[in-house]
């Protein structure tokens, strides 16, 4: 099962690159799109419809928090849905609860991986998976 279009919001080239391989390898996704920050995907965000948003939460220029806030006025504006957010994180999983926010679908722990995937698809027919263990 395809992930659709996979928006995925890291400033590390490492972290995106791994990303990249791992739904290659997998099959996962129909069109893979990068920015470095919150700021660059709300750009992108104006001009496409995305899927599904893989965050990183620290961000040296637009914390998650931030990206998150501005994600709910884009939609208010907008009008329509906008895509479920996976947080994707190298930080400890207390950064993750440390956000609360409706759009967060669950919580990735660096690196990504073929076992993320199973979470991703499970999570696009909304099973409600909450969490992939390190």
């Amino acid at each position: 099962m395809s992930l659709g279009k996979v928006l995925v919001i890291d400033y590390d080239e490492i972290s995106c690159f791994l990303v990249e391989r791992v739904m290659s390898r997998n099959g996962g996704t129909g069109q893979l799109s990068f920015a470095k920050h919150g700021k660059a995907a709300l750009d992108l965000l104006e001009r496409e419809v995305f899927d599904l948003i893989l965050l990183e939460i620290n961000s040296p220029f637009m914390e998650g928090a931030e990206f998150l806030r501005e994600l709910d006025r884009l939609q208010e504006r907008r009008g329509a849905d906008l895509p479920k957010v996976v947080v994707v994180t190298s930080s400890v999983r207390h950064t993750f609860l440390e956000v609360p926010h409706h759009r967060i679908k669950g919580y990735l722990p660096k690196p990504f991986s073929d076992r993320h995937m199973e979470f991703l698809r499970a999570l696009r027919q909304d099973e409600g998976i909450q969490e992939v263990s390190p």
